[in-house]
């Protein structure tokens, strides 16, 4: 299927630019060179120690900091808590995802290159790389395999001479990596090598003494040890496996180790079933028929606007990219990069960050089915559960959790004193929601009550002890930071100042949280002691407020104005990620979302990010603008995509579009962008809560007809959508593993049509679809077909 093929004209010329697989724990970036091959590795558990001691205690100074905050010296208050800390001597250093060896493929070339062409093939996972040389063909084959957890790579020839090949394993080529100014790292590895007929050794060990070990052995011809490398001359095909594992360490990880016989095909095969059936479960096409190489869809995306293919490419390639990095036996989440960096000063650590990136990277993965892949999210955080309580103790004197704004698989203390980071709260109960999520999607009750239920209890009583109560009964949240944002407002550096007092976000949050509680006991007749307190708690959260312009405030509190120049909407999150807010219930503060949107335009799209427009799309498919949405994803492939797909923080090619990071420096590779236009092409499709679905809520007049098939819903439920407006039908498949009672909703048409799903029973359904134009309302009129 072309797409879910990506095509390459070119090799890369640094990491950034190589093309990537992965099974989840062992990741592989293929460069696609001709003679000097290069394929770097990361594995998942390879990060330097850091050093993050205990925050100091500062909650016997609580009552002075909202002090502050309540007669408004909030400058005095940024700088309080940072301040206690540098007294104490507070200082910490975050871990780094470090990149692993390069494995060289040199080839000895006796004649020019012609008919150069890489693919990687993502239904597979299969990357070749293939050319020409006097005519013959000669092509090298990489995957990582899943069942084997090693990557294979085999080099053939038709070249009647044969092959003539050094493999060799190094320490990644530091000149390959980017230093960014001012993230700190531990620098390369000392290593060690050993080499003979058996295969080759590399041991590296980091100043910081976290070391790993790589393994190479040749199958299928006995090599010739050569300087610590190993020469293969005269055959036709050649095979070679490439372990990687941390050693000495205490991360979760389990050993590698190479087989005494390997096969390719044989690998290749039991590797591709498992591969096939992760990305096989959820289809979506939008006929193009172009199959165009990635630079030549570059350089048309600059010209005109984003086409069909590319935007089928980009949906695969997120779904693709999640599979190979958290997925299978991985036990750590996608990370900021996903599982693939070759910086010894990674930006921004490659951590996983809580107040919007870890969870972007997630927003696809249950309607996208693959619910999988949030399971090592999950592990990873309750292992940390012991830090997030300290940090709550320490922080603000509070039972519960209180999960930090970044965190490494090392360590979930709070670790950075900058105002924006340290007054952060609603990072739990933001991560609570995919817990929650896991199971309305799944139904695997079990999960919900050992590991959703407890997540959730532990993050609702920290804001049962971290809330006060204010004059007029309602809660007050201080010190409050709505992601990173600064308030405006009649007080001194206006503007200028992060700490605030009840961001919109954190009462949006504690909402949904203490809203599923109280509804999933009452289903399930649970917590019967712990409800009415609930309650009660639910009760006193303020209502959202509607500023002069019509908009959503970012901040409840009336002393904090609105400032419309910024790039995280995290103060929408009632509409999306969250559900409370939707144009069927809440018609009122949906609008006042739209203008919450709308207002943000000031900001211009010179001060966007590539995460920032993925964000941006699902906002406006949850506003059901298709066109707007799809706008979003045209700029970020303009300015934010590099020749692999890859999604970059920003553009580094002063095109109007984005902010520049740091000025000539080559823009940091960021993943969450790519997994969120998997994410924002489903809500354009289909918007879904319990007991409610929405059919093409966005769609944008461009995509005249598609398929959708094996998007999942909450509920246990599953659905396949075709769409032909050339021909005015639409069609759609339910099915589920119980009984379901349903809702659903049609384009623009506010009629609900009630239906019954019963368990093991598909239901098919079509209509006629009678106004074509899209800002018109689509009337449907459905009835009952067969498949």
């Amino acid at each position: 299927m072309s797409s879910k093929r990506l095509h390459m004209e070119s090799p890369a010329r640094s990491w950034r630019d190589a093309l990537p697989c992965g099974n989840g724990v062992l990741g592989a970036l293929v460069y696609g060179r001709i003679v000097k091959e290069r394929i770097l590795l990361n594995h998942e558990a390879l990060w330097s120690r850091g050093n993050i001691p205990p925050v100091p205690d500062t909650s016997t100074r609580l009552a002075e900091l909202r002090a502050l905050l309540q007669k408004g010296d909030f400058a005095t208050a940024e700088r309080f808590f940072p301040s206690l800390w540098a007294a104490d001597g507070f200082s910490a250093k975050a871990a780094h995802f470090l990149p692993g060896p390069d494995v060289g493929v040199e080839h000895h070339q006796a004649h020019p290159f012609e008919d150069y062409h890489a693919a990687l093939d993502m239904k597979t996972g299969e990357i070749a790389v293939r050319w020409k040389e006097n005519g013959y063909l000669l092509e090298r084959r990489v995957f990582v395999s899943r069942p084997d957890n090693v990557m294979v790579i085999n080099f053939k020839t038709e070249n009647p001479d044969g092959l003539d090949v050094l493999f060799s394993l190094k320490a990644h080529d530091p000149f390959d990596s980017i230093e960014y100014g001012g993230f700190g790292g531990v620098g390369c590895p000392e290593t060690t090598i050993e080499s003979n007929q058996d295969g080759m050794r590399l041991n590296a060990v980091f100043a910081d003494g976290v070391a790993y070990e790589a393994n190479l052995k040749i199958y299928g011809t006995l090599p010739i040890p050569e300087k610590n490398e190993l020469r293969v001359k005269g055959c036709s095909s050649v095979t070679a496996l490439v372990s990687l594992g941390p050693v000495n360490d205490s991360l979760r990880v389990k050993k590698p180790e190479l087989p005494k016989s390997a096969c390719y095909e044989t690998m290749r095969e039991a590797h591709a079933a498992m591969h096939a059936e992760l990305m096989d479960r959820l289809t979506f096409s939008l006929p193009s028929g172009d199959d165009s190489s990635n630079e030549r869809m570059l350089l048309d995306v600059l010209k005109g606007p984003l086409c069909p293919a590319l935007t089928e490419k980009l949906f695969h390639y997120g779904r693709y990219l999640m599979i190979s990095s958290s997925s299978g036996e991985a036990v750590y989440p996608a990370h900021l990069q996903g599982l693939w960096n070759g910086d010894y000063k990674a930006a921004w650590t490659c951590g996983i960050f809580n107040n919007e990136n870890v969870q972007m990277n997630y927003w696809g993965s249950l309607a996208g089915a693959l619910p999988e892949s949030l399971l090592p999210l999950f592990s990873t955080v309750e292992s940390l559960m012991d830090d997030f309580r300290e940090n709550a103790r320490h922080l603000y004197g509070c039972r519960g959790i209180l999960v930090p704004l970044f965190m490494s698989p090392r360590s979930g203390r709070k670790q950075n004193p900058l105002p924006h980071v340290v007054y952060w709260s609603a990072g739990a109960g933001w991560l609570a929601q995919h817990f929650y999520d896991y199971w309305l999607y799944t139904g695997e009750r079990d999960f919900l009550l050992n590991h959703a239920l407890p997540f959730m209890k532990e993050a609702s009583i920290f804001y049962e002890d971290f809330f006060t109560e204010g004059a007029d009964g309602y809660w007050v949240s201080a010190p409050s930071q709505s992601p990173e944002n600064r308030p405006l407002g009649d007080f001194p550096e206006a503007g200028n100042i992060f700490v605030c007092v009840n961001a919109t976000m954190d009462f949006s949050v504690a909402k949904e949280l203490f809203t599923r509680l109280i509804e999933v006991s009452e289903q399930f007749d649970l917590n019967a002691g712990q409800l009415p307190r609930w309650k009660e708690f639910l009760r006193k959260i303020p209502a959202y407020r509607i500023n002069e312009d019509g908009a959503l405030t970012e901040w409840m509190d009336v002393r904090l104005k609105d400032n419309y120049h910024h790039r995280h909407l995290s103060h929408l999150y009632g509409l999306f990620p969250g559900r409370e807010i939707d144009r069927h219930r809440t018609p009122e503060l949906f609008e006042a979302c739209r203008i919450a949107v709308e207002k943000r335009l000031v900001l211009g799209i010179e001060h966007q990010t590539g995460w920032s427009l993925s964000h941006m799309a699902s906002l406006w498919a949850r506003l059901g603008d298709g066109e707007r949405s799809l706008e979003c994803l045209q700029l970020l492939t303009r300015s934010c995509l590099g020749k692999n797909f890859f999604t970059y923080h920003n553009s580094d090619l002063d095109i109007g579009i984005t902010k520049t990071f740091i000025q000539g420096v080559p823009a940091p590779f960021q993943i969450d962008a790519n997994f969120g236009i998997t994410a924002a092409v489903l809500e354009m499709l289909v918007f879904s809560r319990p007991g409610f679905i929405h059919l093409l809520p966005a769609l944008p007049s461009s995509w005249t007809e598609g398929t959708l098939c094996g998007v999942r819903c909450p509920g246990g439920i599953a659905l396949d959508l075709r769409w032909n407006r050339t021909r005015n039908e639409i069609a759609v498949k339910f099915s589920s593993n119980t009984d379901v009672n349903l809702q659903m909703v049609s384009g623009r048409n506010p009629k609900q049509n009630s239906l019954r799903i019963q368990a093991g029973k598909p239901l098919m359904l079509c209509a006629k679809w009678s106004a074509m134009a899209p800002s018109a309302d689509d009337k449907y009129e459905w009835s009952e077909t067969q498949e």
